[in-house]
């Protein structure tokens, strides 16, 4: 079971060789080079930036999102400074965590193998490859439930044997609780897992033990930390999530293409390839008997987080990789569901698609040869000479006009007091305080193309006037074109 060309009973009987080795090799090598250059070229992402300057300002929990990432990032900010290899980090030891369960499954799974090829068909698609690689939230709850995966097998297994595995309960039910202390859509994953139970017959005498519920209680015990500092801030957090975020007003037709963009996005991010193999699998899921036990459970969590998501879809904006919880238990049976062809186009899409994310956040945005440059890509560039014009005001407070701007420009500065005000709420938000402000002092603030001066800023100031515009450039290309300007007098907004 060791070795790439070794095959399973149930893939020898498909009749599909696997791909040569010097395949593997070559796209595992392509993969490893991807993302080291990712990590220690690329400028931080708005959201990487955001999360590492929670970490500079340590709380129970913030506004958008639990607080785990963010302690990680604090503790590798006071061991290893600021720099891009220590923002990072986290995300190469949750990725070492997610292989490592990768070698579980091959190990101890007969539909999951060999190690290799389970590593780079996992990798290589752009929804693994890019949210195990930035350290947002994700990374760690990825990780996370990658473990719990393993420990709910293993107490589905053992439930099916007739014997409760209270070891593996208790431990799924803390990590998932985790994992929702990292993100909240980890409650996904929790419901799908929870939802195997009653759907499985052998698994429902586990609905009459007492220790199924005292591991729910443990779970939630885990989101404790939320909760306190909701209490302490007006429901924030709940009321952003819960209420702010819903679209109460939209037609009927914009929500269906909403839900049409989150089913087409994540498609295309987890991989088409993929999701064809998947659709066209369940004859083959259905011969496998007690020897798909782990698959089923994964592939059922898979249809509630999707069809959740789906469902949210219709009142929300869901971005696509939320849906990243739907697929963690799959990750480990990926060889036995790609075959010939369709592995092979899989990994050659997987390694284009993901190329073309590193190239656009490290060297150039493709799209600036073609117009304008996307605002995703173009706001990776051009933050040292940003960084070198704000040093030179020597400004007693730096605003920026959205907390994107706000978060990289702290990073880079090395300056968490960077404030930001904007029309849309945000943790800086609960951090500015009118009181850092006072008459006489320089105040420069940064404006850019997608979040220019607004009224909302001007109002705050007796004067605002134009310092000077930065423009980033690569390759004779226009990427983007900020601005600097000069505040003076704040004026405190009624109730501040």
């Amino acid at each position: 079971m060791q070795g790439i060309a070794n095959l399973t009973d149930v893939e020898m009987k498909s009749g599909s060789a696997p791909p040569s080795n010097a395949f593997i090799y070559a796209a595992l090598v392509l993969l490893v080079v991807f993302r080291l250059w990712y990590h220690f070229v690329a400028s931080p992402l708005p959201d990487e930036a955001y999360y590492w300057l929670w970490g500079q300002h340590p709380a129970l929990s913030y506004y958008d999102h639990p607080p785990l990432q963010a302690w990680i990032q604090g503790l590798t900010e006071w061991g290893l400074g600021t720099n891009r290899f220590a923002l990072r980090l986290p995300a190469i030891v949750t990725t070492g965590v997610v292989v490592w369960c990768l070698w579980w499954w091959a190990k101890n799974s007969r539909l999951s193998q060999p190690l290799l090829t389970s590593i780079v068909l996992c990798f290589a698609s752009p929804l693994m490859f890019t949210m195990t690689g930035m350290v947002f939230n994700d990374h760690v709850m990825i990780a996370l439930l990658s473990v719990a995966m393993i420990l709910l097998f293993q107490l589905y297994q053992g439930q099916v044997s007739g014997r409760i595995n209270l070891a593996a309960l208790y431990g799924a039910a803390v990590l998932i609780g985790l994992a929702g202390l990292a993100k909240y859509n980890a409650a996904l994953f929790a419901i799908g897992a929870f939802a195997a139970i009653p759907v499985v017959p052998r698994l429902r005498p586990l609905l009459k033990s007492p220790h199924l519920y005292l591991a729910a209680i443990v779970c939630l015990l885990c989101l404790t930390p939320v909760y306190l500092w909701n209490a302490a801030h007006g429901g924030a957090s709940f009321q952003y999530n819960l209420s702010d975020r819903m679209d109460g007003g939209a037609a009927m037709g914009p929500r269906i293409a909403r839900m049409v963009r989150f089913l087409g996005a994540f498609i295309v991010a987890f991989s088409p390839f993929l999701v064809f193999a998947l659709l066209r699998s369940r004859a083959r899921i259905q011969a496998l008997g007690d020897q798909g036990f782990g698959l089923r459970i994964a592939l059922l969590i898979c249809l509630v987080a999707t069809v959740a998501c789906l469902c949210l879809s219709y009142f929300t904006n869901v971005i696509y990789y939320w849906n990243i919880v739907g697929v963690i238990g799959l990750l480990p049976f990926l060889v036995w569901f790609l075959k010939g062809r369709v592995l092979i186009a899989h990994v050659v899409f997987g390694l284009f698609v993901n190329g073309i994310v590193v190239f656009n956040h490290t060297v150039v945005p493709l799209s600036s040869y073609f117009g304008t440059a996307d605002h995703e890509s173009a706001i990776m560039h051009g933050w040292p000479d940003i960084r070198q014009a704000v040093a030179e005001q020597d400004a007693d407070r730096i605003i920026t006009t959205d907390y994107r701007n706000g978060a990289i420009l702290a990073f880079w500065l090395r300056d968490p007091e960077v404030d930001v005000i904007a029309t849309r709420e945000s943790q800086f938000s609960l951090w500015f305080d009118p009181a850092d402000y006072h008459a006489g002092q320089r105040v420069v603030i940064l404006s850019s193309d997608w979040f220019p001066m607004s009224d909302v800023v001007r109002g705050r100031f007796q004067t605002v006037d134009r310092i000077t515009d930065i423009r980033v450039e690569k390759f004779g290309n226009l990427i983007a074109t900020y601005t600097l300007w000069s505040a003076k007098n704040y004026q405190p907004v009624s109730g501040s």
